[in-house]
């Protein structure tokens, strides 16, 4: 009888370990984008906005490495506004190369593949 409780105290302690470890995990990936009624009017207020098909949006946080992730909606658009510029690498933490730089305006994003995006102002 002693064994069993000691096989299901180990079961319990190893679950606890891998819940306190995903959530971890999760805590690194950006909020779920809001759904906005005019995603046009938040690219006017801030930077840049990524769109997807199914009407949700993210937005990108001014001069922070922004790490996408596979769980994400597939953005198609980015919406720039004036004197910002961004760039999506093709790692993430914004490593190992530019794989494009935006500036203002609607751009098509979807046969891109990057894994990481930066916005900063222009002078």
């Amino acid at each position: 009888m002693q064994l069993s409780k000691a096989l299901s105290l180990a079961a319990l302690t190893s679950l606890a370990t891998a819940r306190t470890h995903n959530s971890a995990v999760r805590s690194r990936i950006p909020p779920p984008p809001q759904k906005t009624p005019n995603p046009s009017a938040d690219a006017a207020s801030t930077q840049a906005t990524f769109v997807s098909d199914n009407g949700g949006n993210f937005i990108i946080i001014p001069d922070t490495c922004t790490n996408f992730h596979e769980a994400q909606p597939i953005f198609n658009k980015m919406l720039m506004s004036a004197r910002f510029v961004c760039e999506l690498y093709a790692a993430l933490d914004c490593r190992d190369g530019v794989v494009r730089k935006f500036q203002q305006g609607v751009h098509e994003i979807m046969d891109l593949r990057f894994e990481s995006g930066r916005c900063h102002l222009v002078d």
